[in-house]
């Protein structure tokens, strides 16, 4: 009788020290993006040193939900981690939009000084008041202007013009104010509606157009650099609650080497995905000259009460104070 005793008490003990705690994790970018890769990377960092213990699931190309529903989702703990672009939690979090400024920073260096802000404390703040919690940003690139109908060299050449956005308010008032008209699709149907004509321009980063293909159906593409695509990585409030603190210690260390490999891979791929698009493709490729940049820089300037009217007003004079805008 001891020794059944002892032989169940053995068993639980061992599935208890062995039991896994699975992680969904919801995307919607290719699996060859540096996002796609990234996730695979903190999978592979995360089962290793837990030792099989914190399993991850992923779910890319929005098999699961698309950027905007899963955040909704996050907050009930259907999925447990995700990455959406920041625009896509304007509606519910809406100082996410301070990356949508047109212009507000210069590169990529600006953008991760900035992660260090106190703008950024705001934004945790406001995160954690939703249901979900920043574990760290990721880095895409700067977004360019690609068309079907003709070459955008000056913000009024969009007039008129149907552009794709990623829907959040900042987005779509800088399309607005050109007289352009703004509409919102997922990412997963963008390759689809260019190749069918319902839209003429999008703005997107080197690699989304090179890995989607969207230069078979766009002719023009503007180096324009006038605002920055990335990434937030969180988690579940209520899932990041119920894990120990080893294993919320395990995730923060994969995440710490993920996000170092996903940086230098992301600036790696644009640049790579750039010299395709010229050399590799049929696009006519113009690059803003630096009076030409100017031009843009000042006209979206002019209308800055507009773009921080759309952010809290603590963010909006936290940017103030650190001279951003």
């Amino acid at each position: 009788m001891y020794k059944v005793i002892s032989l169940i008490l053995f068993i639980l003990v061992y599935k208890f020290s062995y039991s896994e705690t699975i992680i969904r994790f919801s995307h919607v970018v290719s699996v060859d993006s540096p996002k796609g890769i990234a996730v695979e990377k903190f999978k592979t960092e995360l089962e290793k040193i837990s030792s099989g213990r914190l399993k991850v699931l992923i779910y890319p190309e929005g098999t699961l939900f698309d950027d905007i529903p899963v955040i909704e989702a996050l907050k009930k703990n259907i999925v447990q981690m995700a990455a959406p672009s920041f625009s896509k939690f304007s509606d519910k979090i809406r100082d996410f939009q301070v990356f949508d400024i047109p212009f507000l920073f210069n590169n990529i260096k600006d953008i991760h000084n900035f992660y260090n802000s106190k703008a950024i404390s705001i934004l945790n703040r406001e995160t954690e008041n939703f249901g979900l919690k920043i574990l760290d940003f990721w880095d895409n690139d700067f977004k360019h202007i690609t068309c079907s109908k003709r070459l955008i060299k000056k913000p009024e050449d969009l007039k008129g013009l149907k552009v794709r956005t990623m829907g959040s308010d900042i987005l779509n008032a800088q399309f607005k104010i050109v007289g352009a008209m703004p509409y919102t699709y997922p990412f997963g149907s963008l390759k689809h509606i260019l190749e069918e004509g319902l839209i003429d321009c999008q703005e997107n980063t080197f690699n989304n157009i090179y890995s989607q293909k969207l230069y078979n159906s766009q002719k023009y593409l503007t180096v324009s650099s006038h605002g920055y695509l990335g990434y937030a990585v969180v988690i579940s409030k209520k899932f990041w609650e119920s894990l120990s603190g080893e294993e919320k210690k395990l995730i923060k260390e994969a995440l710490k080497k993920t996000t170092a490999y996903e940086r230098e891979l992301a600036q790696r791929k644009n640049f790579t995905d750039f010299f395709r698009l010229t050399h590799k493709s049929n696009l006519v490729v113009h690059k803003l000259s630096e009076e030409e940049k100017v031009y843009w820089i000042t006209f979206y300037k002019r209308h800055k009460n507009l773009f921080l009217n759309y952010l809290s007003s603590e963010m909006a004079k936290e940017l103030q104070e650190m001279g951003l805008y």
